[in-house]
């Protein structure tokens, strides 16, 4: 993780926190981030993420570092794991959709770029196919072309509503509460599904 990322995680951790979290080994996580010991970080949020009371600031942010540190697996297991309790939080909840969308396709690194032309010929052919457009999606993402991610997911939004519980819809709010309100792409984007 770029040592920016993890400035910038930690920022958005402690606002959202203020002056104290919750549990002093979480602060303690979110420091060793900006050390560059992430593994170290991980480790000290699982250790108290079952621990009550339940906070899920705790879940949000070991999802994210989980995600900065391109540990998709690790985050795709997390998601299933996670207390009931913890399901309400909005953060969470466009976390969980971040998550689903990058586990939706994993291809080895050299294999990406056949696939996705592979993708893109198949879905010229026959446009209607959703789950190849998600996993091109997925791909998408993971290569950090987001426009184009938008936009697949936009095809299966105005395809199927129904199609993974509304995974386009879901998909692209997760995508804009990333980008930030700021961001072109959102307002692009937010103008087409409104």
């Amino acid at each position: 993780m770029r040592k920016d990322d993890a400035q910038e995680l930690f920022a958005t951790a402690m606002s959202r926190h203020g002056a104290t979290p919750v549990h002093a080994l979480h602060k303690e996580a979110l420091q060793l981030l900006i050390q560059g010991k992430a593994d170290l970080a991980i480790k000290k949020l699982y250790s108290i993420l079952f621990d009550p009371p339940h906070d899920s600031r705790i879940a949000v942010d070991l999802l994210r570092i989980l995600l900065l540190e391109h540990r998709f697996d690790e985050a795709e297991q997390l998601t299933c794991k996670l207390p009931v309790q913890l399901l309400e939080d909005g953060q969470l909840d466009t976390l969980r959709t971040h998550v689903e969308l990058i586990a939706a396709s994993n291809p080895a690194e050299n294999k990406i770029p056949r696939l996705m032309m592979n993708y893109y010929m198949s879905l010229e052919e026959n446009p209607d196919q959703l789950e190849k457009r998600l996993k091109l999606a997925s791909i998408l993402l993971k290569i950090d072309d987001i426009e184009s991610a938008l936009e697949q997911l936009y095809a299966i939004r105005q395809a199927d509503r129904t199609f993974r519980d509304d995974i386009g819809q879901r998909g692209m709010l997760a995508l804009f509460s990333m980008l930030g309100d700021d961001d072109e792409l959102v307002d692009k984007y937010r103008s087409r599904i409104s």
